[in-house]
């Protein structure tokens, strides 16, 4: 799968430019100090096909009659609330560490037409967030029930029918700042034509321009977007 994605310099532009890298996997290192954000796909650029899961445990579970039961599945992601990746509330000043991360049909596309959904989530939960979203989100074709015998996760990940890639990591954000980053890159894989599965829009505009005017809600900085940016697309 190869990403084409905006470096921190389009990022800072008020609109989006058709000028992307070139090599797959590229690596735009941050403008910025890295302590703020940084920029990284966790794929190498040689070979896709090579890949192994990130760690023996964090294979996600077979679910076909032939394999494990889903039910491990949930056991592994029961602890993790859907709640819980929200942290804090919106309005809270509260900062972590963020992630913002894309599923895609691991079919090859080097063109992004393969990207199928945008998100966020702590640094610390970025792998068991997309094991919910395989163990939940029924609506979707990641979903491990999705077809009749299941999709199987616990093989090679170069064999994963869906995978996920980390866009970029933030650093001591709040939720509205990670949530303003969210809808940038949604808005970024819009304009390029991607049939995103979204099906809420992170941030509006009426809630971008309620919140952004607070300081210890949201600095531009901490993100790598223009002063001038507001939100302008919806998911649907």
């Amino acid at each position: 799968m190869g990403i084409y994605v905006a470096n921190t310099q389009q990022r800072q532009q008020a609109d989006n430019t058709n000028t992307h890298s070139d090599k797959p996997y590229a690596e735009f290192p941050s403008q910025r100090p890295e302590a703020v954000s940084q920029r990284y796909l966790q794929h190498t650029a040689n070979n896709s096909a090579q890949l192994q899961p990130l760690h023996e445990t964090k294979k996600l579970i077979n679910n076909s009659p032939k394999g494990k039961k889903s039910s491990q599945l949930q056991a592994m992601t029961k602890n993790h609330s859907a709640v819980l990746q929200r942290y804090p509330t919106v309005d809270d000043s509260g900062r972590e560490d963020a992630v913002i991360y894309i599923i895609y049909e691991n079919d090859g596309a080097t063109d992004g037409s393969n990207i199928l959904y945008v998100g966020q989530t702590t640094l610390a939960r970025e792998f068991s967030r997309f094991q919910e979203h395989a163990g939940r989100d029924s609506w979707a074709p990641w979903y491990i029930h999705a077809t009749k015998t299941g999709l199987d996760y616990s093989v090679d990940r170069s064999l994963w029918p869906y995978d996920y890639e980390v866009l970029e990591k933030l650093k001591n954000v709040t939720k509205f700042e990670t949530t303003v980053a969210e809808q940038w890159w949604l808005e970024h894989y819009l304009k390029k034509g991607a049939k995103l599965l979204n099906d809420s829009t992170p941030c509006r505009l009426s809630s971008f321009n309620k919140r952004s005017g607070i300081a210890s809600l949201y600095d531009p900085k901490n993100i790598g977007v223009s002063s001038s940016y507001k939100p302008s697309m919806t998911a649907k």
